[in-house]
């Protein structure tokens, strides 16, 4: 029995066949020389992997943020979280406005231990005499990028060093889109 034409060049040439590669036998000299390259993809992925975790972490302050809200409803979550507002909650008086920017309506349990995270911060501030940012947190007041709750906390915090910011800040919310702020500016308006 004869063997087939392909068969006679598979044997003279010493390849093993492979129907993805296999053209002609002119090209089956190629194939022979691309064997004995060196493989560079182990090399390629450690450059890779080197470059995402060299040039793109995250601060400590992003990646707490980012486990804290994770936490969801029925505990998922919750060990990341606890790690997570640990550091959010020892974090500088100027990390406070980044941590009330992460508080979003649509996730009520993470803005709960936000909220607690810039609580605890603040506390620690006034307990050993550090100023808060007061112009920082009446900007908060006024931006309504801020969710409602980061807002009114804002406003909370301000009046605890600021008495006086009631008279600045209330008149003004009187049309404001969040009903956490503008609550105060009806009564307000309503007592006049």
């Amino acid at each position: 029995m004869a063997d087939s034409k392909f068969d006679q060049l598979r044997a003279a040439d010493r390849i093993r066949y492979n129907p993805r590669t296999f053209v002609s036998k002119a090209f089956i000299g190629v194939n022979e020389r691309m064997r004995h390259r060196p493989n560079l993809s182990p090399i390629l992925v450690v450059l890779v992997a080197f470059q995402h975790f060299a040039f793109a972490q995250d601060t400590p302050l992003e990646t707490a943020i980012s486990q804290v809200a994770s936490v969801r409803n029925g505990g998922e979550g919750h060990e990341l979280a606890v790690a997570g507002w640990k550091v959010l909650g020892a974090a500088d008086i100027e990390q406070a406005p980044a941590i009330l920017a992460a508080i979003k309506t649509d996730a009520p349990l993470a803005a709960n231990w936000l909220r607690a995270a810039v609580d605890q911060i603040f506390e620690r501030a006034l307990s050993s005499q550090k100023p808060l940012p007061e112009k920082k947190l009446e900007q908060i007041v006024f931006d309504q990028s801020y969710a409602p709750r980061a807002r009114r906390m804002a406003y909370e915090w301000l009046l605890k060093v600021d008495p006086e910011a009631e008279m600045r800040v209330i008149p003004k919310m009187l049309n404001d889109s969040s009903l956490e702020m503008r609550r105060d500016a009806v009564a307000m308006a309503i007592a006049k």
